[in-house]
């Protein structure tokens, strides 16, 4: 594969991460990073979220998980940037349903998350969804237009809260790809896990996430998979408010771009 088709490859993988930003099932609550929660938020409340996300990639892994620029001279970068909203309903007791949607509306997903276990300090839920793609995305620097793919998703969602402070967060999700031209064959899996700690009474949570994905690349259908570290934090102001950041960096992958990401979400709560 060549060096131009490799980065018009690694802008696709790319803008497609981003879409994955906050959760593995888009529209779904979540109390942490990467992960989405085990619990539900509640009866007829509201949930509203404005999320940016940056990424930046000079260089990709291959096959044999050797890293490599993107050209000879490493000084070309593929970079990728995001705006999205996303609202969830509590529907019912034990369910919620949301939906999110880019700021170009290329895209949109719904998504639907079931909790038919609580006990204690530990929550199990169901969660599953599906991505629409409605326009065209023109990648550079090869001038070539591809459809924005659409997927179903599916994930098992866990939480444990340790003690009072400490809890964890893990989600085992699986997407197949149902349209578009740039898809990979089979579907993708994806793990994360999602460790937090409540600092200066609940108002700052450290968060310290991993992810890994494992699927089919869009050229050339090989296999590709990477693991990703999540750090970042969150912070309560008031009830009603919340402030996410996160920089999640690729640790290591194989056929994948090597990328560097800002993440910035504003959550509103409304009862």
């Amino acid at each position: 594969m060549s060096r131009i088709r490799n980065a018009l490859t690694f802008t696709v993988f790319i803008l497609a991460g981003l879409t994955q930003a906050r959760s593995q099932v888009c529209g779904l609550s979540g109390s942490k990073l990467n992960s989405s929660c085990g619990e539900v938020i509640d009866l007829h409340s509201l949930e509203f979220e404005i999320l940016y996300a940056f990424e930046k990639s000079v260089s990709g892994w291959d096959r044999n998980g050797t890293l490599t620029p993107l050209n000879g001279d490493g000084r070309e970068a593929a970079i990728g940037s995001g705006l999205f909203f996303r609202m969830t309903f509590g529907a019912l007791r034990n369910t919620e349903i949301g939906a999110t949607v880019d700021r170009e509306a290329e895209e949109a997903s719904l998504g639907i998350k079931w909790m038919p276990y609580r006990q204690g300090a530990t929550s199990l839920a169901v969660a599953g969804g599906m991505k629409f793609g409605f326009g065209e995305t023109l990648f550079h620097p090869v001038s070539e237009r591809t459809s924005v793919p659409s997927s179903v998703s599916g994930a098992l969602l866990l939480s444990q809260e340790i003690t009072p402070s400490v809890s964890v967060d893990m989600n085992a999700g699986y997407s197949i790809p149902v349209a578009g031209e740039l898809i990979p064959s089979h579907g993708c899996l994806n793990l994360c896990f999602d460790w937090g700690w409540f600092l200066f009474d609940g108002s700052l949570q450290a968060v310290l996430g991993t992810g890994f994905r494992s699927g089919f690349s869009p050229e050339e259908h090989e296999r590709f998979s990477l693991l990703t570290l999540y750090p970042g934090f969150i912070v309560t102001a008031g009830h009603n408010f919340e402030i996410l950041v996160a920089m999640p960096h690729d640790l290591y992958g194989i056929n994948h771009p090597r990328s560097k990401s800002v993440i910035c979400a504003l959550t509103l709560m409304m009862q």
